[in-house]
């Protein structure tokens, strides 16, 4: 591992209750989103909605939209993304399994986890980012802040 960094500054918005044509109805929030040209990141979709991480200073407009629609929602404000960066992560076997087991032990809630082949990028609250950090660093000394 060579850095550890937190990006503050999210909401997260957790849109359920969808039923029926799922796709469609995923379309009837997606639109809406679109055309109040509100950006996101960490779309993940469930059985019967999706969620995805917007700008902190989006949460009102987000949350106006929908309201709105009418659908079934959570709005959650002072997320972080915690970046753990190691070069070839995944070819270091069980590196993922331990850095994500560490963030966990630390009290850090992951609400959404992306990976890719030099980092891990961690969704949580602002104070399990800096748990999460503080643990890390004092596991991996060599890591940058």
């Amino acid at each position: 591992m060579n850095r550890v960094e937190i990006r503050s500054g999210f909401a997260s918005a957790r849109i359920g209750g969808l039923s029926g044509d799922v796709q469609k109805e995923r379309l009837k929030v997606l639109k809406p989103v679109y055309d109040s040209e509100i950006s996101f990141d960490f779309l993940k979709f469930a059985a019967d909605g999706m969620s995805f991480v917007v700008a902190s200073d989006m949460r009102e407009k987000l949350e106006s939209v929908l309201r709105g629609l009418g659908v079934e929602f959570e709005v959650k404000g002072d997320r972080a993304v915690l970046s753990v960066h190691a070069v070839n992560m995944r070819d270091e076997e069980g590196l993922v399994a331990k850095v994500v087991s560490q963030v966990i032990e630390s009290g850090a809630n992951i609400e959404h986890l992306g990976e890719m082949h030099d980092r891990l990028l961690m969704l949580m609250g602002e104070s399990g980012a800096a748990k999460a950090k503080a643990m890390l660093l004092a596991a991996y000394p060599e890591a940058e802040a």
